[in-house]
């Protein structure tokens, strides 16, 4: 008889906020689609002025469509994140999992979107359900130049998780060679334990290849007298800059959807007092073009991608670090 596991809850967001408008949680947003006549345009052949693409008056427009907003990082849909971004969307928003857009982007590997949300201030303290950083993300990615972004904006590199694992533990477990001799040369701790007791050089024995092991051992020290514990306790992670807060921020934190709208009385008032603003009557298409990458963008994306994850991220069995490191340590038939 096998060995009794209880089956535990976790922490979930079953009730999300909705947005000011009622139309869908407010970790949905409109996905944006480009409209036109494809048979006067592509990615290949854009209009050369957006007034040129009148498709709008005579093609039938879908209805409006919402993504979850982290399935829109998944997919790389740089446009709907930019415009829900534009218009409101908090940069921190999270899902039922309570997992940031940075979150997914680090796990993905997605070099060019953490980019992106770093520069809209997203927050790099901020925990998901598990307790994982973005950084703890990243790492199990496995991906070094998104773990240096994160630790150059001041990402903890010894943030516990609820199970006591480190960013470096996640490394480890993904047996990512230069994500681990990156964390120790920047300081992360050897001593540190999970709460079955584990130490990283418990964890690379169990998961890594000889590089990885080695490289811990390298560094290793005896354990610490656990007496002494409480005396080298880790300093507790900074909040984030990021306008999204870290996981303590309360829902009536966030004005993002507040906007001022003038009565009729106070247009009157200024009619009065001579206070009329001049009306801006410059013409904004209704559905303007959306710009895509063309073939040759896309082709240098793709030699990019080849060269972060190697020839096999073109196919369909392509696995990240972590799921292909265990998939590599599971007996074959």
């Amino acid at each position: 008889m096998g060995k009794f596991k209880l089956p535990m809850a976790i922490c979930t967001n079953s009730s999300p906020r909705r947005t000011p408008s009622k139309q869908a949680p407010i970790d949905y947003i409109e996905f944006i689609s480009c409209v036109t006549d494809t048979n006067r345009f592509d990615r290949d052949m854009p209009p050369n002025h957006p007034m040129q693409d009148d498709s709008y008056w005579y093609v039938q427009v879908p209805d409006v469509t919402y993504i979850n907003i982290n399935e829109a990082v998944r997919s790389n849909d740089e446009k709907s994140l930019k415009t829900a971004f534009e218009l409101g969307t908090p940069v921190d928003t999270k899902d039922k999992y309570f997992k940031t857009p940075l979150m997914v982007a680090a796990s993905q590997g997605n070099v060019d979107l953490v980019k992106m949300l770093l520069e809209k201030r997203a927050s790099v303290s901020t925990i998901d359900n598990f307790k994982w950083t973005p950084l703890h993300h990243a790492c199990h990615g496995g991906q070094l130049e998104v773990v240096r972004m994160l630790v150059e904006r001041g990402a903890d590199i010894n943030a516990r998780a609820l199970n006591g694992g480190t960013p470096l533990t996640r490394a480890i477990e993904s047996s990512a060679f230069d994500v681990v001799q990156y964390l120790i040369e920047k300081g992360a701790k050897l001593t540190t334990e999970t709460r079955k007791g584990l130490t990283p050089i418990d964890i690379a024995t169990s998961f890594a290849d000889p590089r990885v092991i080695n490289a811990v051992i390298a560094k290793w020290t005896p354990p610490f007298d656990k007496f002494k514990k409480a005396a080298l306790k880790a300093k507790k992670p900074k909040p984030g800059d990021g306008k999204g807060g870290d996981s303590l921020e309360s829902p009536e934190d966030i004005g993002y959807y507040q906007k001022s709208r003038i009565t009729v009385y106070q247009l009157a008032e200024s009619i009065m007092e001579n206070r009329v603003e001049p009306e801006d009557i410059s013409y904004v298409p209704p559905r303007p073009w959306i710009q895509m990458p063309n073939t040759e963008k896309q082709m240098v994306r793709k030699e990019a991608l080849r060269e972060q994850f190697g020839w096999k991220v073109d196919f369909p069995d392509f696995l990240m670090p972590f799921k292909r490191n265990v998939s590599d340590q599971v007996p074959k038939p």
